[in-house]
């Protein structure tokens, strides 16, 4: 049996103490002088146990927010003395069907904050688990647990496509590639924390690129929208604890192998049988990165999903653009996180030239071709290489991003 999540509300997840953004979000909530924010309405169409709010937003742990659900109390931000971005993931009581609200009253300790709400919920369904393999295929199976604020506290930096996978067991193996990588001291690194000792094994979701929030110390516009993003689809399941090993990573095997070039384990992250990686891309958040270890019915699907999403103007799609984007200042985190976005392994390239003081016009495309090259399995025209896809004078990528297939 196969669960999905369905998002039953959601505020938008952006805004400033100034209010310079008030007219994109009208519903942001703002808890200020000990007044309570304005309720968070949601309709619920079938009745579920697993239901939580996802809260996100500024300084909340220090306010001491108290959580109202139906005007009753909740739940509690914890108060503490951290500062900025922050995420709880609140579980809530069954949920009948019909209308409820949400609302957020000042603790002990109230303050202003900034504070955007997604109310999710799951649901099991009776369709088949989704294999992203061929049948015949070679493939290695972990399970962990995640911890995405953990992770941050251990340094981590997850961005909507990287995530640590933490005590990491082998479900299946083949030939011992995935017992090897968890005894690989280099690959399945010890980290302290105040609770003890982890192991984290560096996941890469396989198939996507989603916008960087910290590559080359600079980031892209949605790079935090989409984290934001992968925070909803995950829950709870990616604020775990160490005795739920509730989610799963499916590797394909290539070349004996199941690591990128940066040690990190390539795969498809799945929980109750849901392919995260596949909804990013649905939900517009992630782009389709395609290399020929991808199975041909995956590339077909994520090609279907982005061109969907594409189409809608969904997630970072409403603002893509094939004309490179400089980069910006890095920074934690931003509700603030709109404006134009490329195909990141595109950016990359680009961030990486203007660094260097390249400067717009032909140039770009010869430092490509002498420093970032990358060899093509399938693109339009016949194409051989990535910098064969590049405009030279207006320096514009001038392929969708599904329609290129790399070599390994």
């Amino acid at each position: 049996m196969v669960s999905t999540h369905k998002l039953l509300q959601i505020q938008q997840r952006f805004g400033d103490p100034q209010d310079k953004l008030a007219s994109l979000a009208p519903n942001f909530q703002k808890v200020n002088s000990g007044q309570p924010g304005s309720p968070v309405k949601f309709q619920v169409e079938t009745a579920g146990k697993e239901a939580f709010a996802l809260i996100q937003g500024y300084d909340l742990d220090k306010s001491g927010l108290k959580v109202l659900l139906d005007g009753q109390v909740v739940g509690n931000l914890s108060q503490g003395s951290n500062s900025g971005w922050s995420t709880f993931i609140l579980p809530l009581p069954d949920l009948s069907k019909g209308e409820h609200q949400l609302q957020f009253a000042p603790g002990d300790a109230p303050d202003n904050s900034l504070i955007a709400t997604a109310i999710v919920q799951w649901n099991p369904s009776n369709g088949p688990i989704e294999n992203p393999f061929p049948e015949d295929a070679e493939t290695v199976v972990f399970r962990g647990w995640v911890n995405l604020d953990l992770q941050r506290q251990l340094g981590g930096s997850p961005d909507g496509d990287t995530i640590w996978l933490l005590d990491s067991e082998v479900v299946e193996d083949i030939r011992g590639i995935g017992a090897n990588a968890l005894a690989d001291p280099k690959i399945n690194k010890e980290r302290q924390h105040a609770l003890g000792t982890v192991k984290r094994l560096p996941i890469r979701f396989q198939g996507i690129d989603t916008p960087e929030t910290h590559a080359l110390g600079s980031r892209q516009n949605y790079g935090f929208l989409a984290l934001a993003k992968l925070e909803e689809i995950g829950g709870k399941r990616f604020f775990g604890q160490r005795s739920e090993l509730a989610v799963e990573v499916r590797c394909s095997v290539h070349k004996n192998s199941i690591l990128d070039p940066n040690q990190r384990v390539l795969g498809y992250v799945t929980l109750d049988g849901l392919n995260v990686n596949a909804e990013m891309v649905r939900l517009g958040y992630a782009f389709p990165f395609l290399y020929d270890s991808v199975s041909l019915a995956m590339q077909q699907r994520l090609r279907e999903y982005a061109e969907a999403a594409s189409t809608a103007e969904a997630g970072a799609w409403r603002e893509y653009t094939s004309i490179p984007a400089d980069p910006l200042p890095a920074q934690k985190q931003s509700f603030a996180d709109f404006g134009p976005v490329n195909f990141p392994t595109f950016w990359r390239r680009w961030a990486e030239y203007r660094k260097s003081g390249g400067l717009p016009g032909p140039s770009f495309v010869e430092w490509v071709k002498e420093k970032k090259d990358k060899p093509l399995l399938v693109a339009p025209q016949g194409a051989k290489l990535f910098s064969e896809l590049i405009d030279p004078s207006s320096n514009r990528l001038l392929v969708k991003p599904w329609e290129i297939v790399f070599k390994d």
